[in-house]
């Protein structure tokens, strides 16, 4: 889903122009604002529908830029809590940042070890198909090289 730019639109915008603008669905939009994430979004007087500002569709893309990145509903919430305060929280936002960066790191260096570790099966599969026996201990050593790197950094679990 494309997320549009603020100038390319007219507020305030119905919730299925603020999902489409957000890359958020609408049930989630509603949700947000149920649970305190969004201020009480205001209404058209007469249908009753949501209606979203400029701000609020800022908002709301930046939650679905947080929610890529693996941000839980509290550590929006501090973010958002961060972002509106007239305190500075520029300490307490850069200590939650590089940790979602360290965890990142994490993960990504898992998901390294995992691609490694299915193209050493490419490279096995394909040296069984080619009845390579030269090849086929090659890639047999980097498979168990990769293994126990996986199992030494715990990595071989699913994540989250």
């Amino acid at each position: 889903m494309a997320v549009g730019h603020k100038s390319d639109v007219e507020y305030p915008v119905a919730i299925q122009e603020a999902s489409r603008l957000s890359g958020l669905s609408e049930h989630t939009l509603r949700y947000y604002e149920k649970i305190g994430l969004l201020h009480p979004i205001s209404r058209d007087a007469s249908s009753g529908h949501r209606l979203y500002g400029a701000e609020d569709v800022t908002t709301l893309q930046s939650l679905s830029y947080l929610t890529a990145c693996g941000f839980s509903i509290s550590e929006m919430r501090r973010y958002l809590q961060y972002i509106r305060s007239v305190d500075n929280y520029a300490v307490e936002a850069l200590k939650m940042f590089v940790e979602h960066e360290k965890a990142f790191a994490q993960k990504l260096k898992a998901l390294q070890l995992q691609h490694e570790y299915i193209q050493t099966k490419v490279l096995y599969w394909q040296a069984r198909a080619d009845k390579d026996e030269t090849k086929l201990d090659e890639a047999i050593t980097k498979n168990r090289k990769v293994a126990e790197q996986l199992l030494n950094n715990n990595l071989y679990r699913r994540q989250k």
